[in-house]
């Protein structure tokens, strides 16, 4: 991708900056709307970050989701609170079945009170008096419907069992009945002088809920609606007991609170495929106070939501659905108590809850719609600005861009008269400045490299290809340049007498100047070796010739220089500030320098004279002399791997072959150097007699 693009994609990043933060102010601006339309309409819409997607949903979609919600979380709360009541419910009965049994109370039976409290019946008038009660008493009808003259066993144990229920749930349970084997049915709270009519109706109810578990009808005195649930012993002959509980009572009044006009309240149960109607419950005229009455059954709903209907609330389920019913669309939403397929539903219009959403709708939609607007103008804006800017900016920054890269392929071509001169103050002004004097430094680099790859090359010419081989004598030399071009030399020469000579020079310095003194050198000491020439006197002609070209230059060599007759074991040799030759002699075991009288390094001084040593060899002995770069090689320690480890080489490699031996050096050499290397040049000669 060309720069100007890439320069064009981070402006609109850049960009995006802003942008981001004009899409933060209208959000704010939207949620401002979303409250000034909670104030003037009543409705719980939220318009913020967190409800991106309620800005392209209809106002009725957002209305009837929310209220869905709502009402879900009501029925779920009270549906489980009428659960818990009605499983408490049948806890009592349970116990009192018991104690109808004649079984032993388990805790302290009520103390018997007169008349009872929250019990009253309406008058003719309208009015609503006190309904005289007697919770320390029962009243008995007999199966034909007459008032028995004296209570039997059953009569005698059902007082305590009712007197048990009322004071388990004191608030929820209001009357009583309990049905013996032979008919007989007990009212509790008692109904002292309110007329034999009245207590004929209280029967009829206990006979009539005998037959259902669970049923809702209502109060004969004061028309409340009451859930009968009625429990029978372990057999059919077993007596029976009904409590009824004052519909209000079972759930809780604040749950009506705050819920929208119109609101239907259903209780029902799930009796095989058919939902039955137990009671509805619907807001009066002051918000949030509801009545109980009794209602009419529910429409048929379908397989399709009828089925899932059924399922919730046998299973003790939740759920919602929408409906259309005629011209006008409900919304469903029930609850399972999970006891005997109870459950709350709850039903209402759609149409209730939009009764100002047209309004508020284009009031919503206006105001986003000046926002999408203003932004999409914004970012229009930005973005066109960003393109010129881009496009402008281009036209200068990468034309000089293009002359650097032309001038990098020229430069990659190894054209190093090129130049770019790019005028400015910038960066790339800078980058120009630094490639112009980058240019003649890399074209200097590049010269004296190729310059050193031909001094290398003359060098490798010079040093000797094959190590000589004469009866009697095994030779190998190596040497190993630490730069391209290396200081140290080493050479053989066969002589006409037998003799063959061997020299290691090394030259102060690296580099190229190291290369020409060495082949100087090279050249002065080939000029002055005749056979059988004094090693001391070739030594002293040399210096002669080179300290009259260095003498002043401060570079200097050493060097060892030896010849061996094999046939004799004779060694001659003469040294020029060069350290000595080792010299391990296996018969004994014992190492020997070939020391003798040293001079000064050649081009030191002239006038110098060197003198010849010689001496004889046994079978066998080894001789050694290098560059001080084999000895002084520093280890990871910073130790030095010196000349006693190249006797312990010499020792233990005695009875192998020179180039072996010399191979063994080296190798022990770079390893004891590690990974930081070889830091001067390695070069040695080994000669071994056999």
């Amino acid at each position: 991708m060309k720069f100007k693009w890439k320069l064009l994609l981070v402006l609109l990043a850049v960009a995006l900056v802003p942008l981001l933060v004009m899409r933060v102010v209208i959000q704010d601006a939207d949620e401002e709307s979303a409250r000034v339309l909670a104030e003037r309409f009543g409705l719980g819409v939220s318009v913020g970050r967190d409800a991106d997607d309620d800005l392209s949903m209809p106002l009725e979609d957002i209305l009837v989701a929310r209220t869905e919600s709502e009402l879900l979380s009501v029925a779920r709360r009270s549906a489980r609170t009428a659960g818990d009541r009605f499983r408490l419910l049948a806890q009592v009965q349970r116990e009192q079945l018991r104690l109808l049994a004649g079984d032993a109370p388990q805790d302290t039976p009520p103390e018997r009170t007169g008349a009872g409290s929250g019990y009253w019946a309406w008058t003719g008038d309208g009015k609503r008096s006190r309904l005289e009660v007697d919770l320390s008493s029962l009243t008995t009808l007999s199966p034909e419907g007459g008032v028995p003259a004296a209570p039997d066993g059953f009569l005698g144990t059902a007082l305590p069992a009712l007197e048990f229920g009322k004071r388990s749930l004191p608030r929820l349970v209001l009357w009583q009945w309990a049905r013996s084997t032979d008919g007989t049915v007990c009212l509790y709270p008692g109904l002292p002088g309110n007329g034999g009519a009245l207590v004929r109706e209280f029967a009829a109810v206990g006979r009539e809920a005998v037959g259902t578990p669970v049923t809702v009808l209502a109060s004969p005195a004061t028309h409340q609606l009451m859930l009968l649930s009625t429990l029978r012993g372990r057999t059919l002959s077993s007596p029976t007991v009904t409590v009824a509980a004052a519909m209000d009572d079972l759930f809780d009044s604040a749950d009506a609170v705050g819920l929208p006009a119109g609101i239907q309240w259903f209780f029902v149960q799930a009796d095989g495929e058919v939902v039955r109607l137990l009671a509805s419950r619907t807001p009066g005229d002051d918000p949030g106070s509801l009545y109980w009455a009794s209602g009419d059954p529910l429409p048929d709903l379908g397989p399709d939501r009828g089925g899932p209907l059924r399922a919730g609330l046998r299973d003790g389920g939740h759920g919602s659905f929408r409906r259309g019913e005629g011209d006008a669309d409900h919304l469903w939403i029930f609850a399972g108590l999970g006891v005997r397929g109870l459950g709350v539903v709850l039903r209402l219009s759609v149409s209730s809850l939009l009764g100002q959403s047209l309004q508020a709708e284009r009031f919503v939609g206006e105001t986003i719609r000046v926002r999408h607007r203003t932004m999409m103008l914004v970012i229009a804006g930005l973005g066109l600005l960003t393109l010129l800017a881009a496009l402008a900016l281009s036209s200068t920054m990468t034309r000089r861009m293009e002359r650097l890269a032309e001038a990098f392929r020229q430069v990659a071509a190894g054209d190093f008269s090129v130049r770019v001169r790019v005028r400015g103050r910038d960066e790339l002004a800078q980058l120009g400045a630094t490639f112009d004097e980058m240019v003649p430094a890399l074209d200097e680099q590049v010269r004296m490299k190729r310059d050193m790859a031909v001094a290398r090359g003359i060098q490798q010419c010079l040093m000797p290809e094959d190590a000589p081989s004469a009866p009697g004598l095994d030779v190998a030399g190596m040497s190993i340049p630490h730069d391209e071009t290396g200081g140290d030399y080493y050479d053989f020469f066969r002589f006409d007498n037998g003799e063959v000579g061997a020299v290691v020079g090394d030259v102060t310095g690296h580099g190229i100047p190291a290369a020409l003194l060495m082949a100087s050198s090279r050249a002065f000491l080939r000029a002055n070796l005749d056979g059988g020439a004094d090693a001391g006197q070739v030594l002293t002609r040399a210096n002669e010739l080179l300290s009259r070209d260095i003498q002043t230059t401060g570079r200097s060599m050493t060097a060892f220089l030896c010849a061996v007759d094999p046939a004799r074991r004779m060694i001659r040799w003469s040294r020029a500030g060069h350290d000595p030759a080792i010299v391990y002699l296996p018969g004994s075991g014992a190492f020997e320098e070939l020391a003798g009288d040293s001079g000064l390094p050649l081009g030191v001084m002239d006038g110098m004279e060197y003198v010849e040593e010689r001496r004889e060899l046994p079978e066998g002995a080894v001789v050694f002399f290098g560059t001080d770069g084999v000895w002084e090689t520093h280890g990871r320690d910073g130790e030095l791997f010196g000349k006693d480890r190249v006797r312990a080489i010499l020792r233990e490699n005695a009875d192998r072959s020179a180039g072996a031996i010399a191979d063994v050096i080296l190798s022990s050499v770079r390893a004891f150097a590690g990974d930081d290397g070889v830091e001067d040049d390695l070069t040695l000669i080994v000669l071994r007699l056999v």
